[in-house]
């Protein structure tokens, strides 16, 4: 979400902040979260979930306006398909937990990985 695809990065911004909490925004569509999570935790999530202060957004504008500026690209010095801290793959996941929270939250792979290589 950057040039040439939107006028700038301010743009980008506001279309991640309208994708989040606008309208048809994710944290508004509760079906989501109820397929994701077990319960009433889904509702209790997005109940919790704060749209960000116009200052935090101002923030994100002026930061991601500056990366741009200043570099020439967004992200600035990593190919945009690859931002470290983002992906991650999990080998022993905390069973309980996902079971608890999560409806089809594991993989059969994920929840056998015991059993396949120990």
């Amino acid at each position: 979400m950057c040039p040439p695809y939107y006028p700038s990065m301010t743009d980008a911004v506001t279309k991640v902040i309208r994708l989040k909490f606008g309208p048809d925004g994710v944290y508004n569509d509760t079906g989501t979260f109820t397929k994701i999570f077990k319960g009433d935790y889904g509702a209790r999530f997005l109940k919790e979930a704060q749209s960000y202060s116009e200052d935090v957004i101002g923030c994100a504008r002026d930061i991601c306006e500056y990366i741009y500026h200043t570099h020439g690209r967004f992200p600035a010095h990593v190919d945009a398909i690859h931002v470290p801290g983002i992906w991650l793959q999990v080998h022993h996941p905390d069973i309980v937990y996902y079971d608890r929270f999560f409806q089809h939250g594991l993989t059969d792979a994920q929840r056998l990985h015991d059993q396949h290589w120990h």
